[in-house]
């Protein structure tokens, strides 16, 4: 499937074209985008065809800002009902979490982490789309809107503590400084936004666990309506999560920020099993890591999420009927690691 973008972040678009004195009808045609009169936003639109665009108007316009200045139209629009959710969260780090959680899970084109650090909360954003070229115009658009987004949640007078682009700038440095109102860094390893973890814990207002499960339950059925595959999103999880030693039913669920009781309803409905997700996975892995004979058993026994290595050797003699060092000398001629 083409990486896509949801069609709300369309909104605004036409208005800035025109003010800019372009020709909204000659982009619709070049790209195949309805630029206006957008009545199915939560269509889909192909994310390299956004990119293309938004960096064409900025070359045909001679507006090295178009990004910045369409995210600053925008406001919450590219957020769609996604900003339903937010609002009823917490804390301020939880919305934002919550928002790199379903950004993710609607947009395909774009990916967003979010994760703790020692100042505070990290955003990172990463573009799905494949060999796709010069992406500074859609940096400057996600990032604008996730400044304006953030100060929907924590004040219109809250900073973030940094921004950081991969590409060089496209203009002073003084003027991203000024508009971000706060350091900027270019060309880095990944884009992003940084917060302070004063604001991160910031309440909300409007925090309602009801509303916010229901308007969850609201933006997964999009989801599930769009093909998304919930067995892959969670074998991805489980990889992620089996290294860390977290990897159970209620860090999953925390993560889709739904109660254990309604994702277990929802794996069934699917007939999804995760005890035989884990398991299959750890068999799979257990295999995959013996067979480098530089990692000890013991090693891998915490790679799979297993706090005991005797936990890991009785699994692998169900799994291949021999111990994990039999399984070794078995597979390899080649000196192991023990």
């Amino acid at each position: 499937m083409t990486p896509y973008m949801r069609g709300w972040v369309l909104q605004g678009f036409a208005n800035l074209i025109e003010e800019l004195g372009g020709d909204v009808a000659g982009y619709e045609k070049r790209f195949q985008l309805p630029l206006r009169g957008l009545d199915q936003s939560d269509a889909a639109i192909p994310g390299s065809a956004l990119i293309r665009l938004m960096e064409a108007c900025a070359d045909d316009l001679e507006c090295p800002d178009f990004g910045i200045r369409l995210g600053t139209m925008q406001g919450r629009a590219p957020l769609g009902p996604v900003m339903l959710a937010l609002t009823h969260c917490a804390t301020v780090g939880e919305a934002i979490g919550a928002a790199a959680r379903f950004i993710s899970l609607l947009n395909p084109a774009v990916e967003l982490q979010s994760r703790n650090i020692a100042s505070g909360l990290r955003l990172t954003y990463q573009i799905k789309v494949p060999r796709i070229g010069i992406v500074g115009q859609f940096e400057q658009w996600c990032l604008t809107a996730g400044v304006k987004i953030f100060q929907v949640l924590a004040g219109a007078n809250a900073r973030p503590r940094a921004i950081f682009f991969t590409h060089a700038p496209l203009q002073s440095k003084d003027f991203y400084s000024r508009t971000f109102g706060c350091p900027v860094k270019f060309s880095q390893a990944a884009f992003g936004i940084e917060f302070s973890a004063s604001d991160a814990l910031r309440p909300m207002d409007g925090n309602d666990p009801e509303m916010k499960a229901l308007v969850t339950d609201y933006l997964e059925r999009i989801a599930d309506a769009s093909g998304l595959d919930l067995d892959h999103q969670m074998d991805a999880l489980i990889r992620k999560l089996l290294p860390t030693g977290r990897c159970t039913l209620d860090t999953i669920a925390s993560h889709y920020f739904v109660s254990v009781r309604t994702l277990q309803r929802r794996l069934d409905d699917q007939g999804l099993a995760f005890e035989k997700q884990v398991d299959d996975i750890r068999r799979e892995r257990a295999a995959l890591y013996l067979s480098d004979p530089m990692l000890r058993v013991s090693q891998v026994a915490l790679l799979l999420g297993y706090a005991e290595q005797s936990s890991l050797s009785h699994a692998f003699k169900r799994w291949y009927g021999m111990s994990p060092s039999a399984w070794r000398r078995v597979h390899s001629a080649a000196p192991l690691a023990r």
